[in-house]
């Protein structure tokens, strides 16, 4: 399953990264683009 979510200029998201699940960027855009972790628990 592939959930794309699209970003505007100067705009930030917050994900939550399920174990075993990847990351990618668009490599063919001139953006940049940052990564913060933090620890997540489920109840």
């Amino acid at each position: 399953m592939r959930n794309i979510i699209p970003l505007g200029k100067g705009e930030t998201k917050e994900v939550i990264l399920l174990k075993g699940y990847e990351l990618y960027f668009d490599s063919e855009l001139k953006s940049k683009a940052s990564v913060d972790f933090k620890e997540y628990f489920k109840d």
